[in-house]
């Protein structure tokens, strides 16, 4: 008898992005992971490398993924639920699937401009 596949862990990870002068910036909520760029596209680029790099590191070294992260400071978290205005992610990041994990692409949003 065959055994039970068991299913893969799903990590839904969500983010905002936000402007800090010239700069794009997109900060994961669940776990405090940041990262910055001059364009959209190079910045889904970086939270996706990011995201990549840790699962590597972690993996390599056997230890649990995002085990330790805390989570993002509550601004962001404010800033992420005001925000009305969702960035579609699927064009520049590829879901990961593997070792019995699953992240599909965040859900992102954009935040409102500081007054």
């Amino acid at each position: 008898m065959k055994g039970k596949r068991k299913a893969a862990r799903k990590i839904p990870i969500r983010a905002v992005v936000f402007q800090e002068v010239d700069w794009l910036c997109v900060q994961c909520l669940e776990y405090n992971l940041a990262t910055q760029a001059r364009t959209l596209c190079q910045l889904y680029k970086g939270l996706h490398r990011l995201i990549l790099g840790h699962i590597a590191v972690r993996l390599r070294h056997n230890q649990r993924l995002f085990a330790g992260l805390p989570r993002a400071p509550r601004k962001y978290w404010e800033m992420f639920e005001q925000s009305k205005i969702p960035l579609p992610t699927q064009v520049g990041f590829v879901p990961v699937k593997g070792n019995g994990l699953v992240i599909p692409p965040p859900e992102v949003r954009v935040a409102q401009p500081a007054a």
